[in-house]
């Protein structure tokens, strides 16, 4: 899609609409509201804001949350702010759900240690205390976030094997037009971790020029 078919005005005002509610109990259990109004995140400026979607984010919301589609393909020229939000999107699910695993598949090492870091690691630690106390924490390194049991939000190049209740393959484009062999392997290995009840989350930059 272009992307002024991506974005549905009417859709946009739902999603910030549900955002601007006041906190109450019943406001606390809608994701989007959650994922709109407990989330910190740092800015292209490099300044901690408190994370509010742009008129794309909240597409995804309403596509997500409100039309309930759990394959979401998102194919984009230009950085939309997309992994900040998929990434939040996955650390909310493994909050809220117990026994939860949220995979980033990326396309290298670095930007899989990046995306963990800043998109999942540091919102988590700017949360309110109290909601944080309510899962413990067991490990973390450059490529996992383990809670207590078994919930966990890993990172990496290859994921192969386990579950996921939550995957985000990102930039396959990239993969796909420079290492065919790479692609296979995220076709029969990362995307068979997800269930048909699995949320799914395919983004990447277009690649590869006419042939992409």
């Amino acid at each position: 899609r272009t992307q002024g078919q991506m974005i549905i005005q009417e859709h946009v005002d739902h999603i910030q609409g549900v955002i601007d509610q006041e906190v109450s109990a019943e406001a606390f259990e809608d994701p989007i509201w959650f994922i709109g109004n407990m989330f910190v995140c740092v800015n292209k400026d490099g300044l901690k804001v408190p994370f509010k979607p742009n008129p794309a984010q909240c597409e995804v919301l309403y596509q997500v949350f409100v039309l309930g589609h759990k394959r979401i393909l998102i194919l984009k020229a230009r950085q939309l702010g997309m992994s900040t939000l998929i990434a939040l999107i996955g650390l909310w699910y493994t909050l809220t759900h117990e026994n939860s695993t949220f995979n980033i598949q990326s396309h290298n090492d670095e930007a899989a240690k990046d995306l963990l870091r800043e998109k999942v690691v540091f919102p988590f630690q700017q949360m309110d205390e109290e909601i944080r106390c309510t899962v413990d924490q067991i490990n973390s390194n450059q490529n996992e976030l383990v809670f207590s049991p078994v919930w966990k939000i890993r990172s990496k190049v290859k994921i192969r094997g386990g579950t996921s209740q939550v995957l985000h393959i990102s930039e396959w484009g990239k993969v796909a037009a420079k290492d065919p062999h790479r692609s296979e392997e995220i076709l029969t290995g990362a995307l068979p971790t997800a269930g048909k009840n699995a949320l799914v989350f395919l983004e990447s930059t277009y690649e590869g020029g006419k042939a992409g």
